[in-house]
């Protein structure tokens, strides 16, 4: 998978340049997209042990700031996870991806008005998949369910096909949004493009199953 490959890839930088963050940080993000891949949150602490390195060899990197910002919401640690999002987009405030994070961040911490803030501010720097999955996220937790449909399927087309994980994950939830409002066939469509897209992959298992229940299966 891409995953396997960049791991690789961080493992090659690491053996060259041993006492430089960039390696050490290209496996962990390695780390955590093998993680969503796989479902398998022992990757997470392979992550979390590469971000301790890079650190050690360049405290507060910015890259290392920010995905240990993205580890910690896998932790479901939202406050540090908002703190260090926070402190790396204070050092480079023109890069969208960090206000992913800060997102995610206050949603979980029920603060939604900062949230749609900062995912204006992230779709202004770069409308890309990434930013209009969180727009989508945050219309349907306000109830708009057709708006998160209309602003997920942008995050599809947007979506980079070298990432097929990536690719699945958003017609996964593009799928749930359709089992939301009882559209059953619709959801269902959707989770067997991301089953092609990304086969066995759990959270397209998962949507199927809820989507089986829901017809009565």
């Amino acid at each position: 998978t891409p995953a396997d490959a960049r791991i690789r890839a961080g493992e090659g930088k690491i053996k060259v340049a041993p006492d430089r963050p960039d390696g050490w940080n290209l496996l962990a993000s390695a780390y955590m997209q093998k993680a969503r891949e796989t479902a398998d949150f022992g990757y997470n602490a392979k992550a979390d042990a590469a971000l301790r390195k890079s650190f050690e060899v360049a405290p507060d990197n910015y890259d290392a700031l920010k995905f240990r910002a993205k580890l910690l919401l896998t932790y479901h640690r939202f406050a540090d996870a908002l703190v260090i999002a926070r402190r790396a987009a204070d050092i480079n405030p023109r890069d969208h991806d960090v206000y992913g994070a800060l997102t995610d961040a206050l949603v979980e911490l029920g603060d939604y008005p900062a949230a749609v803030e900062v995912a204006q501010r992230m779709v202004d720097l770069r409308p890309d998949a990434q930013s209009y999955s969180r727009v989508s996220y945050l219309r349907s937790l306000h109830g708009d369910a057709e708006g998160a449909i209309e602003a997920m399927k942008i995050a599809i087309k947007a979506a980079d096909p070298r990432n097929p994980e990536g690719l699945a994950w958003f017609r996964v939830q593009l799928g749930n949004e359709y089992l939301n409002l009882g559209r059953i066939s619709e959801a269902e469509a959707e989770v067997e493009k991301a089953l092609r897209t990304f086969p066995g992959y759990r959270a397209a298992l998962d949507a199927k199953a809820r989507a089986r229940v829901a017809s009565g299966d």
